[in-house]
């Protein structure tokens, strides 16, 4: 691979699809797909108040490495996470 660090910068499941276990299909696809490229850990970063994706990533066994305070444009703060795949 060309990096073995990737960023997941941009995931969503429509608000009407939500917790119907789309946002795990596509993360799981998403980082073998990743994986398959050589790449080793994936870094992203997450509203502290999104706790559904909070909950998703934790259940990928990502791992709170971080925070960036004010980072939206709403102030809310973002938690800075790290996966190893």
């Amino acid at each position: 691979a060309a990096y073995e660090t990737g960023e997941l910068t941009n995931f969503a499941v429509d608000k009407r699809q939500e917790r119907k276990g789309y946002g795990a299909l596509l993360l799981k696809a998403g980082l073998a797909a990743l994986k398959a490229q050589g790449v080793k850990q994936v870094t992203l970063e997450v509203n502290e108040n999104n706790r559904a994706a909070l909950g998703l990533y934790i259940r990928f066994n990502f791992k709170q490495i971080g925070a960036r305070k004010k980072f939206y444009d709403n102030e809310q703060n973002a938690v800075l996470m790290k996966g190893v795949l």
